[in-house]
């Protein structure tokens, strides 16, 4: 039972990595990851600094 769901995650992680790499070799820009996070965290950042002044 294990093996099943270990072969549907490595499955499921190959076709988005095999989807991004022909995006990518398609002309397709792909944002950077560390943008989204980034993005996500701004606001809990900008919070924190507002108290430390």
């Amino acid at each position: 039972m294990k093996s099943k769901r270990e072969k549907r995650i490595f499955w499921s992680l190959f076709t988005v990595s095999m989807l991004i790499v022909s995006l990518k070799y398609g002309g397709v820009e792909i944002p950077n990851p560390g943008d989204g996070i980034a993005f996500l965290l701004k606001p809990f950042s900008d919070f924190l600094f507002s108290l430390l002044k």
